[in-house]
């Protein structure tokens, strides 16, 4: 039944009503159906978000040697095996819209999903844990990789770096490996940024030969590679 119906009914029941006393009931139910009549309508039309800002140029890390991976990567792999699986190197994501979407809205809905505790226990203690409820930098690390690894990006895109930030303190984080060069997720910001863009002192990562060896990280960048792997085929 469309308004134009709905408000004729209304006019014609609205006298009969008066005389009984009912109008106000009855307007007032009448409203409420045009309403809802209008917001179904309204419901259908489909969700457009905007296109996100371009973030800054950046470049690549330049890798050094091999170096040993943190003591807790190691355990965290013993544990979930699976956050851990895939070799290939020289893969950089493609720094589409599509990308770009997923990467902020991970970046951000992680940031908000877990709320900040620190861990006083030395770092080869610590446990990372994906989706906890309280947790620290290396748990906001891993759990955002474990997302876009679940949205279908490459591991070898996706490693997780350490690095010393401008107060001294050791700080885990994801980096995105494009081909517009790396970037940070970060739990201290909801911003993507260049990775040479952060004011951190950058120590190792995961390599991007293979994500289960860990390298050294030199201070100049290295050439933009190109985008060999977007995402994996549906």
């Amino acid at each position: 039944m469309d308004q134009a119906t709905l408000e004729r009914m209304g006019r014609r029941t609205t006298a009969g009503a008066a005389r009984s006393g009912t109008a106000l009931p009855l307007l007032f139910g009448l409203g409420c159906l045009l309403l809802s009549a209008g917001g179904a309508q309204a419901q259908r039309g489909p969700v457009v978000r905007p296109p996100l800002p371009t973030p800054p140029a950046s470049d690549t890390m330049r890798e050094g040697e091999r170096v040993l991976a943190p003591i807790a990567f190691v355990r965290f792999c013993l544990r979930r095996p699976n956050e851990c699986a895939g070799r290939g190197g020289g893969v950089a994501i493609a720094l589409d819209e599509a990308a770009l979407q997923d990467i902020v809205e991970v970046n951000r809905s992680v940031n908000r999903a877990i709320r900040p505790q620190r861990n006083a226990a030395p770092s080869s203690l610590r446990s990372w844990e994906v989706g906890p409820a309280f947790g620290d930098c290396n748990d906001y690390a891993v759990t955002k990789r474990h997302e876009l690894l679940r949205r279908g990006y490459p591991a070898a895109a996706l490693p997780l770096a350490v690095a010393v930030t401008g107060w001294g303190e050791d700080h885990l984080v994801l980096l995105v490996r494009t081909d517009r060069g790396d970037y940070v997720l970060d739990n201290l910001t909801a911003a993507i940024r260049p990775w040479s863009a952060t004011g951190y002192r950058w120590i190792k990562r995961q390599s991007a030969d293979d994500p289960n060896a860990w390298v050294s990280l030199e201070d100049g960048p290295m050439e933009p590679i190109p985008a060999s792997w977007g995402r994996r085929p549906t």
